[in-house]
């Protein structure tokens, strides 16, 4: 099965895969990524000051190492939030709570501890929905092209939220970031899209990327897949440039499925 795909006056033609980004391209994780956000900076913020002016201090400084202004809620897409693993953000928050004069084992600890309570207070599926054209995009993608979903969450959260939302099995298969970890590296250092095709045994100049993060358009891959960018937060040209993103739409129902 091969299908045609026109963006942006560019046509790409006998493309037998899509791979698509879940998270802020098929399903809006805005609302869940502020609660975690605000969830994280209340509780370590709580537990580590004794005046409330240091609380609201601490808390802002842990919501901007998290990408988000603490006055207005906005989030930076660019932020480390969205370029690391687990790993690499417990030790941005154990690191602002150890600025804070709070012992470094005990900041890690506190951190653990905080990120596993959180997983079971907070109800991810409630805090996400499709976006508008998610359902006519695979409905249209159907039965003409592999449709190929990726996420960086775990694959049981990931598949949790794709059947929340009844779009499951829409998708031929889901994959996380997780499944091809290299050695413990982030996912920007690894070749995630590339072990997918090579795994389903597609052709990276066949298949065409589709996602909403800069990042996860300027991974070390094959530079002969086909890459479109729902650009829902307005990219500079220098990004734009940089990463040679030529198709940038701000909505799915641009994509035209041939």
């Amino acid at each position: 099965m091969t299908c045609s795909i026109k963006c942006c006056n560019t046509e790409f033609n006998n493309i037998e895969a899509v791979l698509i980004d879940v998270s802020g391209t098929l399903i809006d994780y805005e609302e869940l990524w502020l609660k975690q956000i605000g969830y994280l900076s209340q509780i370590l913020a709580e537990d580590h000051s004794t005046i409330q002016g240091e609380l609201f201090r601490t808390r802002a400084m842990i919501m901007k190492s998290l990408g988000a202004d603490p006055e207005t809620g906005n989030i930076d897409y660019t932020s480390v939030l969205f370029s690391s693993n687990t790993g690499e953000i417990k030790a941005i928050l154990s690191n602002v709570l150890y600025l804070n004069k709070v012992n470094w084992i005990s900041a890690i600890e506190s951190v653990n501890k905080t990120l596993i309570k959180m997983e079971k207070e907070i109800d991810f599926r409630n805090c996400t929905r499709l976006f508008p054209d998610t359902v006519n995009l695979l409905d249209n993608l159907a039965n003409k092209t592999k449709i190929i979903a990726y996420s960086k969450r775990s694959y049981e959260n990931s598949r949790k939220i794709l059947g929340h939302h009844q779009v499951d099995t829409k998708i031929d298969k889901l994959y996380s970031m997780f499944d091809f970890n290299e050695n413990g590296k982030s996912y920007l250092e690894c070749s995630f899209l590339s072990n997918i095709c090579e795994d389903l045994n597609i052709k990276p100049e066949n298949t065409v990327v589709i996602a909403d993060c800069i990042y996860d358009l300027s991974l070390k891959e094959n530079i002969l897949f086909k890459r479109i960018i729902i650009n829902k937060i307005g990219l500079d040209n220098y990004f734009i440039n940089k990463y040679h993103l030529k198709n940038n739409l701000s909505r799915l129902k641009e994509i035209k499925i041939n």
